[in-house]
């Protein structure tokens, strides 16, 4: 008996350690014998472009091509899983494999380098990594793991965390290869080796062959001694012309560098009538500025070299900077000859409108604003402070004529009279016109109206402006300094001086109704304009994610669904009606990347951007993860390789333990030697 119980407990540890798994994860800097593949750099901290311009390279060291096909990168995908890489992928000997998740010819990546593998799955924590690279079999070729303090690479600039290929000690990349902003730091698809270890083998090498000439000439001692003769000589003369070129040697002349506003941005025609893009600069200060070495960069690192002087107090206009100027939206630095940046501006932004065409953005008083009357090379005109100035003086002096109206001391204005004024044209020396942010002059423009009532959660037209009431849903400052919502419209105030709000608030606005990016929204001029009425409990609408699209902007929505896909700050969600995007907006600290269910419910505010119904959450507490067995995951290759392997190895386990046990048992029947009962189990 002992001899078959023997027997079944050989063939339970037979089958659990027949299956492959993966192994306990190693130390970055430790190898194993079999190890020819490395991590060698990992870039989790994004780009300039996009949070989500993540990458990881692999380097093969050995001499000879491997096979990758199988092998898994755990712990880089959405949620902490897994990268499969498909069958066929190959890494040649001393060669990188750069997995991203843009091409290079995506607007959302700063590659300059082609990866050779993209996928949207790709996701890196920017604050704790525990990456692990197995083969197809299971076994764990290479990993890292930091966290906090530990871990490599920068935000800003971008950095990646790159490795020593000779000592595998990780470091902070400190050169810029393959990319196209030159002040983001790492080198995606290079190998690179430090010039002392290049100068170390030339000199080992050397020194061999040096060797191995001794060894074949022990007997032409004389021979030898020319060499070394020879060798002195020319050492001797080297120095001599390295000293000669040292004392020719003119000293290098120092690169100036420039304040910050030393030079402005200060107008911008993105979508000309004429074909003709053009950007102007303005000097605020007294001194003539030279620009020889200045350059102009957009988003996409492509430079415009500067020239000439810009004089005190005076315009530059560069026409047709190289990249062209994006319709829908772009940013530009402005960088001095050292590679400060002075200036920066974007625009199609929520705080910066896109202009139409034959429009410029016009920088007066510390704000961007859109012109419908461009000003090339001179002063900038604000169509919108011009009409709510208008609308400003408009107000006042109705004001005036109703206090002389009651006090019946002034002979009442005739409303023929102020239509007459206010329909009068725009005259040349009446525009508002800045220069130094100071507004010289004003201009009625408005037609007089009747004086309206304020409808509730609705608008009303009056002069050029509109009064909205509505119950306040997300805070100044939430999604932007210059933002609000109420239930119904975006509220857009130009200064953001605003009034103390609470989450609630009947809020009554009036200003210029306006849009950004198909995004209605009311444009206020002065905190005047915004009163508090009462104080109301917003209402949540719980909806499925296709009717996103049915309410108001600004309302605040509930949805419940499956993870679909995480791509940066989107996350698609899926219910029985059809799939939502949410938004993590940069200001705020929700996060995709800290979802670890597969199910969620999110509450945000609707936004309808772009024709796109979009969900935002305020916050972390308006994200609520739900537990749920057998809910589908967002886009990503899991370890399904190992959970299999671990399945089948306890089912042949309890298979074999079952068998044995079985065939013992009818042994034991025929002899008479074990009771019938147990036998029974056999059925159930």
């Amino acid at each position: 008996m002992k001899r078959y119980v023997l027997t079944a407990m050989s063939a339970v540890v037979f089958c659990l350690f027949a299956v492959p798994t993966v192994q306990a994860e190693s130390s970055p800097t430790t190898l194993t014998n079999e190890q020819t593949v490395l991590i060698s750099e990992i870039n989790w901290a994004g780009s300039s472009a996009s949070k989500a311009d993540e990458w990881i390279e692999l380097y093969n060291e050995s001499s000879e091509s491997v096979d990758l096909g199988g092998w898994i990168l755990t712990g880089a995908a959405t949620g902490g899983d897994a990268i499969g890489l498909e069958s066929g992928t190959t890494i040649a000997p001393g060669s990188t494999l750069l997995i991203a998740n843009y091409e290079m010819s995506h607007e959302n990546t700063t590659l300059n380098v082609a990866p050779n593998l993209t996928t949207a799955s790709l996701s890196l924590s920017n604050s704790e990594l525990a990456i692990t690279l197995a083969s197809s079999d299971g076994t764990v070729i290479d990993s890292v793991s930091a966290k906090g303090a530990t871990l490599l690479g920068a935000t800003d600039p971008a950095t990646s965390m790159t490795r020593n290929l000779e000592t595998l000690e990780w470091k902070s990349s400190s050169e810029s290869i393959n990319l196209l902003d030159a002040s983001q730091l790492g080198t995606p698809g290079a190998v690179t080796v430090q010039e002392h270890d290049e100068v170390e083998e030339i000199e080992s090498d050397q020194e061999s062959e040096y060797e191995t000439s001794e060894c074949h000439h022990e007997e032409n001692e004389e021979v030898l001694e020319e060499i070394e003769i020879a060798d002195e000589v020319e050492t001797a003369r080297e120095e001599e012309v390295v000293e000669e070129e040292v004392v020719e040697e003119k000293p290098v002349e120092e690169i100036p560098t420039y304040e910050p506003d030393a030079v402005i941005f200060s107008e911008i025609v993105s979508d000309p009538e004429d074909g003709t893009e053009w950007v102007e600069l303005y000097n605020p200060g007294e001194n003539d500025i030279d620009l020889e070495g200045w350059s102009i960069k957009d988003a996409s690192s492509r430079s415009t070299a500067l020239s000439g002087y810009i004089q005190a107090n005076g315009y530059v206009v560069v026409e047709n900077p190289n990249g062209n100027l994006n319709n829908d939206g772009d940013s530009l630095t402005l960088l001095d000859p050292s590679g400060l940046t002075i200036d920066t501006m974007s625009y199609g932004t929520e705080e910066v409108d896109t202009p139409e065409k034959g429009e410029s953005l016009v920088f007066i008083g510390g704000v961007w604003s859109v012109s419908t009357t461009p000003t090339k090379g001179t002063y900038n005109v604000s169509t919108y402070l011009q009409e709510e100035l208008a609308v400003v003086e408009l107000e006042e002096i109705e004001e005036e004529v109703s206090e002389q109206e009651e006090v019946e001391e002034v002979e009442v204005v005739e409303e023929s009279d102020v239509g007459a004024i206010h329909e009068s044209p725009l005259e040349e020396e009446t525009v508002i016109a800045c220069e130094d942010g100071v507004i010289h002059s004003i201009v009625a423009i408005a037609s007089s109206k009747d004086q309206p009532t304020t409808k509730r959660a609705g608008t009303n037209t009056y002069a050029s402006y509109e009064t909205f009431e509505g119950t306040l849903t997300a805070l100044p400052g939430t999604f932007g300094s210059q933002i609000a919502f109420v239930e119904g419209i975006q509220l857009y105030f130009y200064h953001a001086d605003w009034p103390e709000l609470e989450i609630g608030d009947v809020v009554a606005a009036r200003g210029t109704p306006s849009s950004s990016r198909g995004e209605p929204r009311l444009k206020i001029s002065a905190q005047e304009f915004i009163s508090i009425q009462e104080q109301s409990e917003p209402t949540i609408h719980t909806v499925a994610m296709t009717d996103l699209s049915s309410l108001q902007e600004g309302s605040l929505a509930s949805v419940t669904g499956f993870v679909l896909n995480r791509d940066g700050d989107r996350l698609i969600l899926e219910d029985d009606t059809g799939e939502a995007a949410a938004i993590a907006h940069s200001k705020t600290d929700v996060r995709w990347s800290g979802i670890d269910s597969s199910k969620v419910q999110l509450v945000g505010v609707v936004r309808h951007i772009d024709g796109e119904a979009r969900l935002y959450p305020r916050s972390s507490d308006d994200v609520r993860t739900i537990e749920q067995e057998g809910a589908p995951v967002a886009t990503s290759t899991k370890e399904s390789g190992t959970d299999m392997y671990s399945t089948i190895g306890i089912a042949l386990a309890i298979g074999a333990v079952s068998t044995l046990f079985y065939w013992y048992a009818r042994r034991e029947k025929r002899t008479n030697k074990l009771p019938i009962p147990i036998i029974q189990t056999r059925n159930t």
